[in-house]
C-alpha cells in the first residue's frame, strides 16, 4: 500500500516593482470602478510562474494591457542564449497564455527590457504525480481547516478521488504550513499538493453597493490559476473536479461523478443553493447541519468535471465551464452550494435564517448522501405549507 503525501509546491512569479513607472493598465472605465478598485487590481504581475510543460516553456500571466512592449522575443534569454523560437501569446478571458517551444529542458529563464531584469530558475511540472488520477481541485482563502478536511473526506468517500490540488490565495487565518500539518494529521488517504497562490484576486464584476452591472474584466487571479493547474499539474489526469470548498456534488444512485466520464469527455453540473438554516442552532457550522433549500430561488451557476486527456488542450478552463463543445450538461448529478459554509466575504449569506414552511424544503438526496460520510442528527418535525402540486407528488410517492 502506497503512503499518501501532503506537499507544498511553490511558484516563481515575475513581478514588476511597485515603484516602477511601468504597470498594467486597467481595462475598466472610471465610471464602473468601485472606490477600492485600484487597491484590488493587479498592476504588477507579469507571469504567475515559469515552468516546463512537455516541450513548452510556460510563463503565463494576466493580460498584458499596456505592457505589450515587454513581450518582445528579443527580451528573452533561455539558458544564456537568445532564443530562436517564436514567442507564442494567446489572449484568453482574463488571462494570457505565454510560451516558447523548446526541444530541450530549459533551466534558466531571463526576461529583460525597459530597465528590468528577471532571472528565474525554471520549475518542474508535476504531470507524473497526477497522471491517470481522479483529482479534486480549487482556489481557497481562509476556509476553516475542518471545512477543507470535511470537503476532501466527502469527495474521497462519495466520488473516490485519489488526489487533491489545492491553491491557497493569501489566507491570513493560517499559514500554508499550518494547513499542511493539519491535513497530514487528518490522514485523508489521498495525495495532496498545496500551491501558495499569493496574488491579488482582483476586482469583481456584477452589482455592488457602489456600482451597477460592472464588467467581469479585472479578476485575473482565478483564471490564471486555472491555466496554471492545467499546464503544470493536471493535463494527464483521468478526471478533474472543479468545485469550491462549500460545494458538494450529489447523485441519488450512489454513483461517482467520474462514471460520467466513461461516456463523455466532460460534464457541466448545475447547482442548488442550500440555505443557512441549521438543523440545530447549537451545533457546529458543518456540512451535516444544513439541508434546506428555497424552492423559489435555488439555482447556482454551473461547475464542471472533465477528463483532460479527452478535452482539447488549448481550450480555456474557466470558473463555471470549460470552453469545449465536448462538454455536456449532466442529467444525473447536481451540487449542493452551502450558504452556511462561508465567511460572508462577498455577501452576508452565511448568517442563520429562520425556516419558512411556505418556501423551504428538505433536500432529501443531500441528507441521504451526507449520512454516508458524516454523523447526522435526526430531522426535526416541521409542518410544511405544501402547494397543491407538492401534495399531489407526495401522494403519488405514497401510492407507489
Amino acid at each position: 500500500m502506497s503512503v499518501n503525501f501532503v506537499k507544498i509546491i511553490e511558484v516563481s512569479p515575475c513581478m514588476l516593482p511597485t515603484n516602477s513607472i511601468l504597470k498594467r493598465q486597467s481595462p475598466r472605465s472610471d465610471s464602473c470602478k468601485s472606490s477600492d478598485y485600484n487597491e484590488k487590481f493587479d498592476f504588477y504581475t507579469l507571469a504567475f510562474d515559469v515552468f516546463m510543460s512537455d516541450d513548452k516553456l510556460v510563463f503565463s500571466g494576466p493580460p498584458s494591457y499596456g505592457l505589450e512592449n515587454l513581450y518582445n522575443k528579443k527580451n528573452f534569454i533561455l539558458d544564456g542564449r537568445y532564443t530562436q523560437s517564436d514567442l507564442h501569446i494567446t489572449m484568453l478571458d482574463r488571462t494570457q497564455r505565454n510560451w516558447f517551444y523548446s526541444d530541450s529542458k530549459i533551466k534558466l529563464f531571463q526576461w529583460g527590457g525597459a530597465g528590468l531584469e528577471f532571472d528565474i530558475v525554471v520549475n518542474e511540472n508535476f504531470h507524473h504525480v497526477f497522471k491517470n488520477k481522479k483529482v479534486l481541485f480549487t482556489l481557497s482563502k481562509n476556509n476553516k481547516l475542518e471545512w477543507i478536511s470535511d470537503w476532501i473526506k466527502f469527495y474521497k468517500k462519495i466520488h473516490l478521488i485519489d488526489a487533491v490540488l489545492f491553491y491557497d490565495n493569501n489566507s491570513d487565518y493560517y499559514s500554508v504550513e499550518e494547513l499542511k500539518e493539519y491535513l497530514i494529521k487528518e490522514k485523508l488517504e489521498v495525495d495532496i499538493i498545496i500551491v501558495p497562490w499569493n496574488f491579488k484576486y482582483g476586482p469583481q464584476g456584477g452589482t455592488s453597493a457602489e456600482v451597477k452591472n460592472a464588467p467581469w474584466d479585472s479578476d485575473f487571479c482565478q483564471y490564471g490559476m486555472m491555466e496554471h493547474a492545467k499546464e503544470r499539474f493536471l493535463k494527464y489526469a483521468s478526471g478533474v473536479i472543479n468545485v469550491d470548498v462549500d460545494e458538494l456534488i450529489l447523485n441519488e444512485n450512489k454513483k461517482s461523478v467520474f462514471e460520467e466520464l466513461e461516456k463523455v469527455p466532460g460534464v457541466q453540473i448545475s447547482g442548488r443553493w442550500i440555505e443557512s438554516i441549521p438543523l440545530y442552532k447549537t451545533d457546529l457550522r458543518r456540512f451535516n447541519n444544513f439541508f434546506y433549500y428555497d424552492k423559489t430561488q435555488w439555482e447556482s451557476d454551473y461547475k464542471w468535471c472533465i477528463n483532460p486527456q479527452k478535452i482539447e488542450n488549448d481550450v480555456q478552463w474557466k470558473v463555471h465551464t470549460v470552453k469545449s463543445k465536448k462538454l455536456q450538461l449532466s442529467k444525473n448529478f447536481y451540487y449542493a452550494h452551502y450558504k452556511g459554509i462561508n465567511y460572508n466575504w462577498k455577501l452576508n449569506r452565511a448568517d442563520f435564517i429562520e425556516f419558512d414552511p411556505k418556501k423551504h424544503r428538505l433536500d432529501e438526496c443531500l441528507y441521504d448522501v451526507i449520512k454516508r460520510v458524516f454523523e447526522v442528527k435526526d430531522l426535526p418535525r416541521l409542518n410544511l405549507d405544501l402547494s397543491f402540486w407538492e401534495k399531489l407528488i407526495k401522494l403519488n410517492k405514497v401510492m407507489k
